[in-house]
């Protein structure tokens, strides 16, 4: 029942997330990690790590063609909000590490929108 909120890019107020906070969590300080919420559900972490994997990935072909085009400090930017993610799901719950992946995807989404309307000759 958690999963879905967890992966939700909507803010707390607009999910269950307010009632439910309180489960994930190991005492009122210390929430569970990413990584053992996810590993709670049956066949859930092959799928989702497989998505993850995808677009690690993808983000590796996309920084390095903006590094190839001299564009190194949205590549590096794109490096950081990507690499994020590992520490986060070592750290805080699954809610929190996902909205890194989500930034990402919107960065990725942002150049290829700028690209094909010529603000920046970038190729993909």
């Amino acid at each position: 029942d958690f999963l879905i909120t967890s992966i939700n890019p909507l803010p707390g107020f607009m999910t269950d997330w307010y009632e439910i906070y309180n489960d994930l969590r190991i005492n009122p300080y210390a929430p569970f990690t990413a990584i053992g919420e996810i590993f709670s559900y049956k066949s859930v972490p092959i799928y989702f790590y497989f998505i993850v994997g995808w677009l690690f990935s993808y983000s590796e072909r996309v920084i390095s063609e903006l590094f190839r085009e001299k564009k190194v400090f949205i590549g590096f930017i794109l490096f950081l909000v990507i690499s994020a993610f590992v520490p986060y799901s070592f750290e805080y719950n699954l809610r929190s590490s996902v909205r890194f992946l989500y930034y990402s995807l919107f960065i990725i989404l942002t150049i290829m929108f700028i690209s094909k309307y010529k603000f920046i000759k970038w190729k993909y």
